[in-house]
């Protein structure tokens, strides 16, 4: 998908919501932004569009993304009216994403201060299909506009052979399985909120 600022953004969803549409029958409720870059239009356009949440927002910081320190890590009502569902971090104070790239890019001391951590009650998590397998395709992406820190990060988090995402995954899933966490789709915890606030 094209990043932020790439593309028209309005006819990106028109398009997205089509396709979605003639795959699954029915349209998406949910949106989830490339990259976790969301801005105030594009939630009204969201709104308009009739998606009744979001889940974008990484309340946490990106440098040459976004500075979303001040925001919200719980689910909340945003201006437009959409429920906006925030990915989680590990607390109020240190707000580095659950996320299977960073579990991937911090190693053995991140997955162990997952272990060890009094993790919030609710967790949405972050991962694409190239956190969990190594992908030719993704090699062809232009890295060029890149800075050299972040093409480092890229490269560990995407190429480094030794790290099997799936793996990962399976035991982050058995941790949070071992502390007796219930899975849900963010459409049924939507559900779950919006019963909750009436």
């Amino acid at each position: 998908h094209p990043g932020p600022g790439e593309s028209n953004f309005e006819y990106e969803i028109k398009k997205g919501k089509a396709a979605y549409k003639m795959f699954f029958g029915y349209e998406p409720i949910g949106y989830r932004a490339p990259l976790g870059v969301i801005s105030e239009e594009d939630l009204a356009l969201l709104a308009r569009e009739g998606f009744k949440f979001d889940s974008s927002v990484f309340p946490s910081f990106r440098p040459g993304a976004f500075n979303n320190l001040n925001n919200q890590i719980e689910p909340y009502i945003s201006k437009t009216g959409l429920v906006e569902i925030p990915l989680t971090v590990l607390s109020k104070w240190i707000r580095i994403p659950l996320s299977l790239s960073y579990i991937k890019l911090f190693g053995w001391p991140y997955r162990m201060a997952i272990k060890k951590w009094l993790l919030p009650q609710l967790i949405i998590v972050d991962f694409h299909l190239h956190d969990l397998f190594h992908l030719k395709s993704l090699q062809n992406l232009s890295q060029q506009k890149f800075s050299p820190l972040y093409r480092y990060i890229y490269n560990k988090i995407y190429f480094d052979q030794k790290i099997d995402g799936l793996q990962l995954l399976e035991r982050f899933i058995n941790v949070l399985d071992e502390s007796n966490y219930s899975f849900l789709k963010l459409s049924e915890l939507y559900n779950l909120i919006v019963e909750d606030k009436q």
